[in-house]
């Protein structure tokens, strides 16, 4: 399985006055956004799996959530499809694609 960290995290902004700022970065908004972007071309049935994959992230109560690999695997390929990304992002895309690999046993 693989952890990913979904907790918020701060970016630099600039405000209306020109001076910098910062502002949340929301990881699991930018997921859903990623997940479900115009620019991956989803079929019906990924659609149904990229939204189970993001009920999951949605569900997790903690800062960080563990994907099987098939899921961590549609996200990865989401990540590297879409385009467009900003610095601000560069967070994000490690977190995803340098989530540590763990072991879950069962209890």
């Amino acid at each position: 399985m693989k952890k990913i960290d979904v907790s918020n995290y701060e970016v630099d902004a600039v405000n209306k006055e020109g001076k910098k700022i910062k502002v949340p970065y929301s990881v699991r908004e930018s997921l859903e956004m990623l997940m479900f972007h115009p620019g991956l071309n989803l079929s019906s049935l990924d659609l149904v799996k990229h939204n189970k994959i993001m009920v999951k992230i949605e569900d997790c109560k903690d800062d960080t959530v563990l994907l099987e690999e098939s899921e961590y695997e549609a996200v990865k390929r989401a990540i590297e499809t879409v385009k467009g990304y900003n610095r601000n992002d560069i967070r994000f895309i490690d977190r995803v694609i340098n989530a540590e690999t763990v072991e879950v046993k069962e209890a």
